[in-house]
């Protein structure tokens, strides 16, 4: 007999024997042992996980001399030729060899026929059905519906999103999934066991690794190493050498130069790869890999490594690299060979690319630790601001810590926290005005003694006695005095108020108790009609006051070596933008 490759050899003969797809062989046996079979069937999925070996195990299932039965014979006649390709009522079509309507309505002739006297069901798999035409699929749309009796539709594709929703309406559908690295490896080491053939563990992750989910690629890939191999032991070294892949130790060892930030080793490292040979987009998605075996190294994730197949030596490996990196270094090195291997698969020169992203890892500034600088220019703004906002500082200290704390961005935290600081400082300016010389001129028996008028002190005196209306308007006016003469300049608005009565004889009784003098002589006038505060109000003033306050403030932050670095490390961001000089 002619030798059979893996995949054929070690076919699933029966539901129990499919590897990684227990959710449709169940559904599917729980359907045989209830005899509720469905008449049309859809099979989507990546390549080679199972979807046509799937629909012979149905085949046979239904077919059986023993069946229908969830567990076929494999001895009977029927189950014998449905295997070996050859059996009357088992037709299976390519849909990419066979996609025009004229093939379709040659099967739909067949179905006129009744299954074999030996058979209970005329079973038709469609493989690659999304190779048909539309004509095609429109041609099949009634028999899919209301097939003759005993007649079973199995219809497999690997693009469920070139199905016609009218198609997909009419099958029960069942998505099949890659299979997992452990179920993969466990099947191969099955397959060599049954050989005689021994693996070293690293080659056997190899192959696993390299099949992308696909049982049938492993088989093949199992297949063509073997057949490279001398003798019957697989090697690492031998398997690397054949599938064109870089042996571990070399990524290993790669990975170490540029975490130690040695360039030029890096270099003559990646030199001797491309002296091996070795398939560089492969390799650029092996070393991927292994940055990721990093990042989980450094979160403690041992146990997904091991059920990565790597053995404790290697694991403790991966955990010695990452002992003296922090875990933002591997974050930003793994983010960057992730971006940059994308490129070199699709660059015209893979070679030049790949070396100039080793070169450029490995000559990469460390990145800095956030919370560091975060803590450092919160010390230094402290500092900047004084012990008489100690209390606002706090508070405003806390606010960053627990934006830290809570994942909130740098950036944001910082800069709303010297929002915060500036508003305390201004609310500060405004409540601890010194007023105390207010009362230099009284005596010490609270006699009333003339002073000499002042604006800004009067406007402190009005808000101190609590006549708010009368506050608001005298901070809005301009207050000027020569000799007796006290000139208030406003809008017509503002001046509208104090010519009134009640509001004048209101104002001379503060004037008077604030000077200790009646003998004051009061001169209203218009400004130009606007109804803003004028522009030598308190209000006014007290703006400008606060402005440069602000200003200052920016300066001595924008200027603070500290502040410097952070707009290094976020440049054109929220906080270089708020803080202009």
């Amino acid at each position: 007999m002619s030798y059979l490759v893996f995949a054929r050899k070690y076919r699933p003969q029966t539901f129990l024997e499919v590897t990684g797809q227990e959710h449709i062989t169940r559904s599917l046996i729980n359907a045989i042992k209830r005899d509720k079979i469905a008449h049309a069937f859809l099979f989507s999925g990546p390549r080679g996980v199972g979807k046509t070996s799937i629909a012979r195990i149905l085949a046979k299932s239904l077919n059986c001399v023993h069946g229908p039965t969830a567990t076929p014979c494999l001895e009977c006649v029927n189950c014998k030729e449905i295997a070996q390709g050859n059996s009357l009522s088992v037709i299976e079509m390519d849909g990419a060899s066979n996609n025009s309507v004229d093939d379709v309505r040659a099967l739909i002739d067949s179905f006129k026929l009744p299954p074999p006297p030996n058979s209970k069901y005329k079973v038709y798999i469609i493989d690659e059905v999304h190779m048909l035409s539309i004509s095609a699929f429109n041609a099949l749309l009634k028999s899919l519906e209301e097939p003759p009796s005993n007649t079973v539709f199995i219809l497999a594709t690997t693009e469920i999103q070139k199905i016609p929703e009218t198609v997909i309406s009419r099958c029960q559908r069942h998505d099949f999934r890659a299979l997992s690295f452990d179920e993969i490896r466990a099947r191969l080491k099955e397959i060599l066991d049954n050989e005689k053939v021994k693996i070293e563990a690293e080659a056997l992750r190899i192959i696993a690794k390299l099949s992308g989910g696909s049982m049938r690629d492993a088989q093949s890939i199992l297949d063509r190493v073997a057949s490279f191999c001398e003798g019957n032991t697989i090697t690492s070294k031998e398997c690397s050498d054949i599938l064109g892949v870089a042996e571990r130790e070399v990524i290993s060892n790669l990975s170490l130069a540029i975490l130690k930030r040695d360039s030029l080793g890096a270099v003559e490292l990646l030199q001797k790869v491309f002296n091996q040979g070795v398939n560089i987009s492969i390799f650029a998605e092996e070393f991927l890999s292994y940055f990721r075996e990093l990042t989980l190294a450094k979160l403690g994730g041992f146990k997904l490594l091991d059920s990565y197949g790597l053995d404790k030596e290697e694991i403790q490996n991966l955990k010695n690299q990452t002992n003296d990196v922090s875990l933002q270094d591997i974050q930003d090195l793994f983010s960057l060979l992730r971006d940059g291997a994308d490129k070199v698969i699709k660059s015209a020169y893979p070679k030049y690319s790949l070396e100039a992203l080793i070169v450029r890892m490995a000559t990469r500034e460390p990145v800095k630790d956030i919370a560091y600088i975060v803590a450092a220019l919160r010390n230094k703004i402290q500092s900047i601001s004084g012990n008489s906002q100690a209390l606002t500082q706090k508070k405003t200290l806390n606010n960053i810590n627990e934006s830290i704390n809570s994942g909130v961005s740098a950036q944001k935290s910082l800069t709303q926290s010297f929002k915060q600081l500036v508003d305390a400082k201004k609310k500060y300016k405004e409540e601890n005005v010194n007023t105390s010389s207010d009362n230099e001129n009284e005596n010490a028996n609270n006699n009333v003694v003339v002073r000499p008028f002042d604006a800004t002190k009067f406007i402190k005196y009005v808000e101190k006695e609590g006549t708010k209306i009368l506050e608001s308007y005298v901070k809005r006016v301009s207050i000027s005095v020569h000799e007796k003469n006290i000139k208030i300049v406003g809008s017509n608005f503002d001046i509208k108020y104090f010519k009134n009565k009640e509001n004048k004889d209101l104002l001379f009784s503060r004037i008077q108790s604030y000077t200790g003098s009646n003998d004051w002589y009061l001169q209203l006038e218009e400004n130009n009609g606007k109804s803003e505060a004028s522009n030598d109000s308190f209000l006014a003033k007290q703006a400008k006051e606060a402005e440069a306050l602000v200003n200052e403030k920016k300066e001595k932050v924008y200027n603070d070596s500290l502040f410097q670095e952070i707009k290094k490390v976020f440049p054109g961001t929220e906080i270089e933008r708020f803080i202009k000089k």
